[in-house]
Protein backbone atom coordinates (compact mmCIF):
# COMPACT_ATOMS: atom_id res chain seq x y z
CA UNK A 1 0.00 0.00 0.00
CA UNK A 2 1.11 3.51 -0.87
CA UNK A 3 0.32 6.83 1.71
CA UNK A 4 -0.66 9.61 -0.91
CA UNK A 5 0.90 12.29 1.73
CA UNK A 6 0.23 15.43 -0.18
CA UNK A 7 -1.48 16.46 -3.69
CA UNK A 8 0.99 19.23 -5.54
CA UNK A 9 -1.66 22.21 -5.49
CA UNK A 10 -0.21 24.30 -8.29
CA UNK A 11 0.87 21.42 -10.92
CA UNK A 12 -2.03 19.41 -10.09
CA UNK A 13 -3.46 22.39 -10.84
CA UNK A 14 -2.13 23.67 -13.79
CA UNK A 15 -2.65 20.48 -15.39
CA UNK A 16 -6.51 20.26 -15.07
CA UNK A 17 -6.97 23.74 -15.42
CA UNK A 18 -5.42 22.95 -19.25
CA UNK A 19 -7.60 20.39 -19.23
CA UNK A 20 -10.96 22.08 -18.41
CA UNK A 21 -10.02 24.58 -21.05
CA UNK A 22 -9.49 22.08 -23.54
CA UNK A 23 -13.48 20.57 -22.82
CA UNK A 24 -14.45 24.16 -22.95
CA UNK A 25 -12.81 24.57 -26.06
CA UNK A 26 -14.48 21.19 -27.60
CA UNK A 27 -17.97 22.10 -26.52
CA UNK A 28 -17.72 25.81 -28.05
CA UNK A 29 -17.04 24.52 -31.33
CA UNK A 30 -19.98 21.97 -31.14
CA UNK A 31 -21.88 25.42 -30.11
CA UNK A 32 -20.96 27.26 -33.03
CA UNK A 33 -22.07 24.91 -35.26
CA UNK A 34 -25.23 24.62 -33.65
CA UNK A 35 -25.46 28.34 -34.17
CA UNK A 36 -25.29 28.01 -37.71
CA UNK A 37 -27.77 25.70 -38.39
CA UNK A 38 -29.99 26.78 -35.59
CA UNK A 39 -29.37 30.24 -35.54
CA UNK A 40 -30.33 32.05 -31.88
CA UNK A 41 -32.49 34.88 -30.68
CA UNK A 42 -29.93 36.82 -29.16
CA UNK A 43 -26.28 35.67 -31.51
CA UNK A 44 -24.18 38.42 -30.00
CA UNK A 45 -25.05 36.74 -26.13
CA UNK A 46 -24.98 32.97 -26.98
CA UNK A 47 -21.69 34.05 -29.40
CA UNK A 48 -19.96 35.70 -26.12
CA UNK A 49 -20.65 32.92 -24.27
CA UNK A 50 -19.74 30.34 -26.13
CA UNK A 51 -16.08 32.20 -26.60
CA UNK A 52 -15.50 32.85 -23.29
CA UNK A 53 -16.68 29.15 -22.13
CA UNK A 54 -12.83 27.85 -22.50
CA UNK A 55 -11.42 30.80 -20.22
CA UNK A 56 -14.41 30.29 -17.92
CA UNK A 57 -13.35 26.16 -17.66
CA UNK A 58 -9.73 26.59 -17.46
CA UNK A 59 -9.97 29.03 -14.31
CA UNK A 60 -12.65 26.81 -12.75
CA UNK A 61 -10.56 23.76 -13.30
CA UNK A 62 -7.52 25.71 -12.14
CA UNK A 63 -8.82 27.47 -9.10
CA UNK A 64 -11.34 24.48 -7.85
CA UNK A 65 -8.47 22.17 -7.80
CA UNK A 66 -5.99 24.23 -6.29
CA UNK A 67 -8.59 24.67 -3.49
CA UNK A 68 -9.25 21.00 -3.23
CA UNK A 69 -5.71 19.53 -2.90
CA UNK A 70 -5.31 22.43 -0.63
CA UNK A 71 -8.62 21.22 1.44
CA UNK A 72 -7.20 17.24 0.69
CA UNK A 73 -3.66 18.52 2.33
CA UNK A 74 -4.74 19.88 5.27
CA UNK A 75 -6.90 16.94 6.11
CA UNK A 76 -4.58 14.34 4.92
CA UNK A 77 -2.34 16.07 7.94
CA UNK A 78 -4.87 14.81 10.51
CA UNK A 79 -6.91 11.99 9.76
CA UNK A 80 -3.99 10.01 7.19
CA UNK A 81 -4.12 10.44 3.39
CA UNK A 82 -5.79 8.24 0.85
CA UNK A 83 -3.87 4.76 0.64
CA UNK A 84 -3.98 3.15 -2.74
CA UNK A 85 -2.30 -0.43 -3.78
CA UNK A 86 -0.11 0.01 -6.66
CA UNK A 87 0.93 -3.37 -8.63
CA UNK A 88 3.93 -3.85 -10.92
CA UNK A 89 3.31 -5.23 -14.14
CA UNK A 90 5.71 -8.53 -15.05
CA UNK A 91 7.89 -8.19 -18.46
CA UNK A 92 8.76 -10.60 -21.30
CA UNK A 93 9.76 -13.67 -19.86
CA UNK A 94 9.13 -12.88 -16.26
CA UNK A 95 6.47 -14.38 -13.56
CA UNK A 96 4.21 -11.65 -12.69
CA UNK A 97 5.64 -10.12 -8.98
CA UNK A 98 8.98 -12.77 -9.49
CA UNK A 99 11.40 -9.64 -9.80
CA UNK A 100 9.26 -7.23 -8.32
CA UNK A 101 9.49 -9.28 -4.76
CA UNK A 102 11.80 -8.24 -1.94
CA UNK A 103 13.97 -10.95 -0.89
CA UNK A 104 13.67 -12.33 2.77
CA UNK A 105 16.58 -11.18 4.97
CA UNK A 106 18.03 -13.90 7.04
CA UNK A 107 18.88 -13.36 10.52
CA UNK A 108 22.91 -12.82 9.60
CA UNK A 109 24.84 -11.68 6.95
CA UNK A 110 27.04 -15.08 6.28
CA UNK A 111 29.99 -15.05 3.90
CA UNK A 112 28.99 -16.79 0.07
CA UNK A 113 29.68 -20.90 0.84
CA UNK A 114 30.65 -20.21 4.64
CA UNK A 115 28.35 -20.57 7.76
CA UNK A 116 30.29 -17.66 9.85
CA UNK A 117 28.24 -14.51 10.09
CA UNK A 118 30.18 -11.15 8.77
CA UNK A 119 30.70 -8.25 10.85
CA UNK A 120 29.66 -4.74 8.78
CA UNK A 121 33.43 -3.82 8.00
CA UNK A 122 33.43 -7.23 6.21
CA UNK A 123 30.36 -6.77 4.68
CA UNK A 124 31.41 -3.50 3.89
CA UNK A 125 34.25 -4.68 2.36
CA UNK A 126 32.70 -7.77 0.57
CA UNK A 127 29.77 -5.69 -0.70
CA UNK A 128 30.14 -4.93 -4.67
CA UNK A 129 27.22 -2.07 -3.96
CA UNK A 130 28.88 1.33 -4.99
CA UNK A 131 25.88 2.18 -2.44
CA UNK A 132 28.02 1.87 0.85
CA UNK A 133 25.05 2.78 2.66
CA UNK A 134 24.35 0.65 5.95
CA UNK A 135 21.95 1.04 9.23
CA UNK A 136 24.21 1.81 11.97
CA UNK A 137 22.29 2.83 14.85
CA UNK A 138 18.27 2.94 16.20
CA UNK A 139 16.65 4.08 18.98
CA UNK A 140 13.60 2.49 19.11
CA UNK A 141 11.92 2.79 22.04
CA UNK A 142 12.20 6.66 23.35
CA UNK A 143 11.47 7.68 26.84
CA UNK A 144 7.70 6.93 27.54
CA UNK A 145 6.84 4.89 24.78
CA UNK A 146 5.50 2.14 26.67
CA UNK A 147 3.88 4.14 28.74
CA UNK A 148 1.58 5.21 25.83
CA UNK A 149 -1.14 2.79 25.40
CA UNK A 150 -2.84 4.12 22.54
CA UNK A 151 0.53 4.08 20.60
CA UNK A 152 -0.33 7.74 19.20
CA UNK A 153 2.68 9.56 20.04
CA UNK A 154 2.91 13.37 20.55
CA UNK A 155 5.13 15.33 17.72
CA UNK A 156 7.92 15.77 20.72
CA UNK A 157 8.18 12.13 21.52
CA UNK A 158 7.56 10.49 17.87
CA UNK A 159 10.94 12.61 16.80
CA UNK A 160 12.44 10.68 20.10
CA UNK A 161 12.62 7.76 17.77
CA UNK A 162 14.89 6.80 14.87
CA UNK A 163 17.27 5.21 12.86
CA UNK A 164 20.77 6.23 11.83
CA UNK A 165 22.15 5.72 8.47
CA UNK A 166 25.89 5.45 7.72
CA UNK A 167 28.29 5.66 4.96
CA UNK A 168 30.65 2.87 5.48
CA UNK A 169 32.55 3.20 2.62
CA UNK A 170 35.26 5.17 1.12
CA UNK A 171 33.85 7.73 -1.47
CA UNK A 172 31.09 10.23 -1.32
CA UNK A 173 27.66 8.65 -1.98
CA UNK A 174 24.37 9.95 -2.81
CA UNK A 175 21.03 8.17 -1.45
CA UNK A 176 19.10 8.95 -4.09
CA UNK A 177 16.51 6.37 -5.07
CA UNK A 178 16.97 4.59 -1.68
CA UNK A 179 14.21 3.49 0.90
CA UNK A 180 13.46 2.93 4.18
CA UNK A 181 11.75 -0.11 4.65
CA UNK A 182 10.88 -2.54 8.02
CA UNK A 183 9.74 -5.81 8.19
CA UNK A 184 7.26 -7.12 9.88
CA UNK A 185 6.20 -10.33 11.19
CA UNK A 186 2.70 -11.54 10.63
CA UNK A 187 2.87 -14.56 12.95
CA UNK A 188 3.09 -18.26 12.17
CA UNK A 189 2.80 -19.69 8.52
CA UNK A 190 2.18 -16.00 7.44
CA UNK A 191 5.62 -14.58 6.22
CA UNK A 192 7.07 -10.76 6.61
CA UNK A 193 5.29 -7.47 5.75
CA UNK A 194 7.45 -5.36 4.00
CA UNK A 195 6.15 -1.81 5.55
CA UNK A 196 7.23 0.91 3.52
CA UNK A 197 8.30 3.67 5.82
CA UNK A 198 10.53 6.56 4.20
CA UNK A 199 11.77 7.47 0.63
CA UNK A 200 15.19 9.08 1.35
CA UNK A 201 15.97 12.35 0.23
CA UNK A 202 19.16 13.07 -2.25
CA UNK A 203 21.87 13.44 0.42
CA UNK A 204 25.71 13.23 -0.61
CA UNK A 205 27.43 11.50 2.11
CA UNK A 206 30.70 11.80 3.13
CA UNK A 207 32.58 8.87 3.88
CA UNK A 208 31.66 8.51 7.98
CA UNK A 209 28.87 10.62 7.40
CA UNK A 210 25.38 9.68 9.43
CA UNK A 211 21.55 10.47 8.14
CA UNK A 212 19.05 10.21 11.16
CA UNK A 213 15.68 9.45 9.99
CA UNK A 214 13.11 10.65 12.58
CA UNK A 215 9.99 9.33 13.30
CA UNK A 216 7.22 11.70 13.34
CA UNK A 217 6.36 15.20 11.38
CA UNK A 218 9.04 17.45 10.32
CA UNK A 219 9.97 19.71 13.22
CA UNK A 220 12.56 22.44 13.58
CA UNK A 221 15.90 20.81 14.90
CA UNK A 222 16.02 23.20 17.22
CA UNK A 223 13.91 21.76 19.69
CA UNK A 224 14.81 18.21 19.91
CA UNK A 225 16.93 17.20 22.63
CA UNK A 226 20.38 17.10 22.67
CA UNK A 227 20.80 13.70 22.86
CA UNK A 228 18.84 13.43 19.54
CA UNK A 229 20.91 16.01 17.59
CA UNK A 230 23.84 14.54 18.26
CA UNK A 231 26.03 12.08 16.02
CA UNK A 232 24.40 12.56 13.01
CA UNK A 233 25.23 15.15 9.72
CA UNK A 234 21.83 14.72 8.16
CA UNK A 235 18.30 14.52 8.95
CA UNK A 236 14.98 13.46 7.66
CA UNK A 237 11.49 12.85 8.76
CA UNK A 238 8.90 10.24 8.20
CA UNK A 239 6.09 13.00 8.28
CA UNK A 240 3.75 10.13 9.57
CA UNK A 241 2.16 10.74 12.77
CA UNK A 242 3.21 8.35 15.32
CA UNK A 243 6.03 5.68 15.76
CA UNK A 244 7.50 3.33 13.28
CA UNK A 245 9.48 1.03 14.98
CA UNK A 246 7.88 -2.33 16.94
CA UNK A 247 10.08 -2.18 19.47
CA UNK A 248 7.47 -4.82 21.61
CA UNK A 249 8.26 -7.64 18.60
CA UNK A 250 11.17 -6.45 17.22
CA UNK A 251 11.99 -5.28 13.98
CA UNK A 252 14.16 -5.13 10.74
CA UNK A 253 15.15 -1.98 9.52
CA UNK A 254 15.68 -2.43 5.72
CA UNK A 255 16.97 -0.35 2.28
CA UNK A 256 16.11 -1.17 -0.78
CA UNK A 257 16.75 0.54 -4.33
CA UNK A 258 13.63 0.72 -6.20
CA UNK A 259 16.42 1.37 -9.31
CA UNK A 260 17.71 -2.73 -9.42
CA UNK A 261 15.36 -3.90 -7.50
CA UNK A 262 18.31 -5.03 -4.94
CA UNK A 263 18.07 -4.73 -0.91
CA UNK A 264 21.33 -3.05 -0.23
CA UNK A 265 20.99 -3.65 3.69
CA UNK A 266 19.21 -4.59 6.73
CA UNK A 267 19.58 -4.77 10.90
CA UNK A 268 17.36 -6.36 13.16
CA UNK A 269 16.83 -5.64 17.00
CA UNK A 270 15.10 -8.18 19.55
CA UNK A 271 11.52 -7.79 21.22
CA UNK A 272 12.02 -5.62 24.13
CA UNK A 273 15.02 -2.96 24.22
CA UNK A 274 15.57 -0.99 26.69
CA UNK A 275 13.69 2.26 26.93
CA UNK A 276 16.16 5.12 26.00
CA UNK A 277 18.64 3.39 25.06
CA UNK A 278 20.52 4.15 21.30
CA UNK A 279 20.94 0.03 19.37
CA UNK A 280 24.36 -0.21 17.34
CA UNK A 281 24.83 -2.50 14.84
CA UNK A 282 26.74 -5.53 15.58
CA UNK A 283 27.15 -8.13 12.77
CA UNK A 284 23.03 -7.86 11.30
CA UNK A 285 22.10 -7.20 15.05
CA UNK A 286 21.55 -4.13 16.60
CA UNK A 287 22.24 -4.36 20.12
CA UNK A 288 22.60 -1.90 23.19
CA UNK A 289 25.66 0.16 22.20
CA UNK A 290 27.19 -0.89 25.63
CA UNK A 291 26.70 -4.91 24.39
CA UNK A 292 28.02 -3.89 20.73
CA UNK A 293 31.22 -2.04 22.25
CA UNK A 294 31.89 -5.08 24.10
CA UNK A 295 31.49 -7.15 21.33
CA UNK A 296 34.39 -5.36 19.45
CA UNK A 297 37.36 -6.17 22.00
Amino acid sequence: MTHVKSMPIVPAARVLGILYFILGAVVSCFGLILMVVWPPDSPVVTLTALLSLPLAGGLAGFFGTALACWFYNQLAGWIGGIRVELEETAVAGQAPGEEAEIPLPSRGMEAEGEGKELTLDEAAAKSQDARSVSVYRIKPSPSGKRADREGAASAEMAVGEWVDLRNHGSKTLTTKGISLYHVVETGPGGGPEYRFVVTLPDCSLKPGEVLRVHSGRRRDLATLPSEDRAGAEWRTFTNEAGYVWGDRQGDTAMLYEAASREMIDWASFDPDPPEGVVLQRQGAKLVPVSAAAAGRR
